[in-house]
């Protein structure tokens, strides 16, 4: 009893790490398939021989398995997703830069300041180069003595 139980659960097992194949018009066969994501146009993939991208056009007829099908539904659904909250983001982005611009402000260094402390930033440094330089000439002044 105890070894049919062993036997069933290897035999689980080792179907669960033999993947499934995927095969190309061009006649490449990828062993032991892992799909990683999925797109519109292709698949990422993981097989024996590394990684690659394959088109859909690319595959042959029927040459993919009902659990690589559902990976694919799968990875698709995340790809919408993604890219729904991707174009989210951009658009909470461009409203806040645009309440940003309407307040009279810009984008100075990753920060949102006023015009007029940019220049004052800008002012500063230019005081801070021109006084580097200053101590610059006044340490060669005093070597040449």
């Amino acid at each position: 009893m105890k070894k049919a139980v062993v036997i069933a659960i290897l035999s689980s097992c080792v179907s669960l790490l033999i993947a499934d194949d995927l095969s190309t018009k061009d006649g490449t066969v990828y062993e032991n398939v892992t799909i990683i994501s999925a797109d519109p146009e292709r698949l990422l993939i993981v097989h024996n021989g590394g990684g690659c991208q394959v088109d859909y056009d690319a595959l042959t007829p029927n040459s993919l398995t009902e659990a690589q099908r559902q990976t694919i539904e799968e990875k698709m659904k995340e790809h919408v997703e993604r890219a729904a909250r991707l174009q989210q983001l951009a658009l909470e982005k461009a409203t806040f830069e645009q309440a940003q611009r309407e307040k009279g402000l810009i984008l100075f260094e990753g920060a949102w300041i006023k015009p007029a402390d940019r220049q004052e930033i800008l002012a500063s440094r230019e005081l801070e180069k021109l006084e580097r330089q200053k101590i610059k000439q006044q340490q060669l002044e005093l070597q040449q003595q």
